[in-house]
């Protein structure tokens, strides 16, 4: 498996350093324009700008790219040779997807570590602001509102999202693979491929629509008047972290399951159905 890992790695490493080298370049324009030429406050807003868009970018490349790599080694007569290694199909399909998998995550941390960090440049570099950010957050307090819950609301959004990523990303393996199977060879595969992945996600949708949506568990207003009653008591009125992330769980298993049936879904047809 390591050594499928490091291949999809290698194979993918110079569209993955193009992308990281224009992102470090967009991140010496923000210093510039946060630290060296302050007095134009639009550098840094541009640089801020374009680092979200190149965020977008980023995730959307490593879906494509994993989704295209695969697809092209399907119908390459030279790149399918990985398939004909003393691998078995289950298991150089797993590495693909464990690949894509957690090259998304891994740009998921690093973009968003690398926000917190010029957020928090932002902040330290006008004192100001951050004292504003403190007095709206009291402010919202004194209205009822839990910041709390909206932070939470973030973090869970983020991780829904995630999840139905990576769930996006296996339906797509599987939509390439059954246009392979029925139509290989025929110039029309592409369509047959997009049909495929449509109806696929409306099964996603059907599936993650027969669970509560985890946001209806949070609490963001408190009416003031109740907030005294509330506070004397001790009255827990709004849901722990702990308690939201539970509401996960069952996103988490039917992404997982949608995964595991893609991933043997098409090592079975690549072993018993497509001819490499």
């Amino acid at each position: 498996m390591l050594k499928l890992l490091k291949y999809e790695f290698r194979k993918g490493l110079t569209g993955l350093l193009v992308m990281l080298g224009i992102t470090a370049a967009l991140e010496g324009y923000f210093l510039y324009g946060l630290y060296i030429n302050p007095e134009d406050m639009w550098h840094a807003g541009w640089a801020a700008w374009l680092l979200v868009l190149m965020t977008l970018g980023m995730s959307v490349f490593v879906f494509i790219r994993g989704v295209v790599s695969y697809s092209g080694e399907l119908k390459s007569r030279s790149a399918y040779l990985i398939f004909m290694t003393p691998n078995s199909t289950l298991k150089v399909v797993a590495s693909k997807f464990v690949f894509t998998f957690v090259l998304g995550v891994l740009v998921a941390v690093l973009y968003g570590a690398l926000g917190i960090m010029d957020i928090t440049l932002l902040l330290s570099e006008f004192g100001e602001l951050e004292e504003t950010i403190t007095l709206a957050a009291e402010a919202l307090e004194e209205l009822g509102l839990h910041v709390d819950q909206f932070v939470m609301a973030v973090v869970l959004g983020f991780l829904l999202v995630m999840l139905y990523v990576l769930a996006l990303c296996a339906m797509a393996y599987l939509a390439v693979t059954l246009s392979h199977t029925l139509c290989r060879d025929k110039g029309y595969r592409w369509v047959i491929a997009l049909l495929f992945y449509w109806v696929l996600t409306q099964v996603m949708g059907v599936v993650y629509g027969l669970f509560a949506s985890p946001f209806e568990k949070l609490v963001f207003q408190t009416m003031p008047e109740l907030q005294g009653i509330i506070d004397a008591y001790g009255i827990q009125t709004t849901p722990t972290l702990g308690e939201v992330m539970l509401t996960l769980v069952p996103f988490g298993v039917a992404s997982l399951g949608m995964i595991i049936v893609s991933m043997f879904g098409c090592a079975w047809m690549l072993d018993k159905k497509v001819s490499l």
